[in-house]
């Protein structure tokens, strides 16, 4: 049953993960959600769905901009 593993892991996460670590670390760093969305160039309603949403799927170019605006 090894071809099943993938698709476990994926199901440990929970819905909402990605909003749920956005949240904490930008939290962590003392920014306001619109400090964060202007640090990654986004609008912050933008920044709030992807917060809040747990079907939000940005793209790697969204992901990479959250990344270095929250340090990580």
């Amino acid at each position: 049953m090894a071809d099943n593993a993938p698709s476990q892991a994926v199901e440990a996460h929970a819905p909402g993960d990605l909003g749920r670590r956005l949240v904490a670390r930008r939290t962590e760093l003392g920014l306001s959600r619109e400090q964060a969305a202007d640090r990654a160039g986004m609008a912050p309603g933008y920044l709030r769905y992807v917060e809040e949403h747990p079907g939000a799927a940005p793209g790697p170019g969204v992901l990479l901009r959250l990344a270095e605006a929250l340090e990580t």
